[in-house]
């Protein structure tokens, strides 16, 4: 597992041994990502929810977001141990969060924090797909772009009407197939 592209371009990852329960996001995946955001990802913030190794998180950052949360409810040691071997600075730039990503949501959103983009990779087979998009929504920004992660034969959750009553909501772009995984694009 290693950062494809940017400034820590080539820079091998601590990855999951056996006991993590992580299945990180295939560099393939990670490369395709970043290839459809393209320039977009300069200067904005990004969330990593379920971030496991923090991977995606880090490839952000190594793109050029300017501020990087990574939320994970496990254990955060991987995440931390990445950090520091990119020497990505314990600064404002990168926030790590140890909890449940629906406690953290709330939490972001009552702190009235927005992302440009929020990437998502719940456990695959547990569910939670369409519960994270309708939390994740009320800190995306209006023309920001809501990035699911899912196993292949796993259906595009529905989105809700309205967020809040507020503002239309999101929509499913389009949807990107790499070996057993599917990238699900939303946007308002």
């Amino acid at each position: 597992m290693r950062i494809i592209g940017g400034d820590f371009k080539g820079t091998v990852l601590y990855g999951p041994g056996k006991g993590y329960g992580i299945r990180p996001t295939s560099d393939k995946a990670r490369e395709a990502l970043f290839g459809i955001i393209g320039s977009r990802i300069e200067g904005a913030s990004f969330v990593d929810l379920y971030g496991g190794t923090g991977a995606v998180g880090f490839e952000a950052f190594s793109r050029g977001a300017s501020y990087v949360t990574v939320v994970e409810a496990g254990r955060i040691d991987l995440i931390r141990k990445n950090a520091v071997k990119l020497k990505i600075p314990a600064s404002g730039q990168l926030q790590v969060i140890k909890n449940d990503v629906f406690k953290a949501l709330k939490v972001m959103k009552k702190r009235g924090d927005m992302f440009d983009f929020i990437f998502a990779d719940p456990p695959w087979h547990e569910g939670h797909e369409a519960e994270t998009i309708k939390n994740a929504a009320g800190i995306l920004t209006a023309d920001g772009t809501f990035i699911l992660e899912a196993y292949y034969k796993t259906k595009p959750p529905e989105t809700p009407e309205t967020v809040s009553g507020q503002k239309p909501g999101l929509r499913l772009r389009q949807s990107r197939r790499y070996g057993d995984t599917v990238l699900h694009f939303y946007e308002f």
